[in-house]
């Protein structure tokens, strides 16, 4: 990672399955962190946003509506779960 990439919190990047990341995306132009944290589950940072999937959908859709900024980040959250996997790693503590 390079840029302004943040690893923080319960996060933990130990594979490239555990990290997606898509850029110029929403009316900033912004880069979408998707990362998989210690628990399973899946986290974004985006601008100021930080949070789970379900949070990110929810503040897409009240800032976006069902604007094109909108769509493109409802696919790049489809596109996160797939690539993804949610499951404990097998070395964990």
């Amino acid at each position: 990672m390079y840029g302004n990439a943040r690893v923080f919190g319960d996060a933990e990047v130990s594979e490239i399955g555990a990290i997606f990341w898509i850029g110029a995306i929403g009316s900033r132009n912004d880069t979408a962190t998707f990362f998989r944290c210690r628990d399973g589950s899946i986290k974004v940072v985006c601008g100021c946003f930080f949070g789970n999937l379900d949070e990110f959908a929810k503040k897409v859709r009240k800032t976006h509506g069902d604007n094109d900024h909108a769509k493109v980040y409802m696919l790049a959250i489809d596109m996160a779960k797939i690539r993804i996997s949610t499951e404990k790693e097998k070395t964990e503590e």
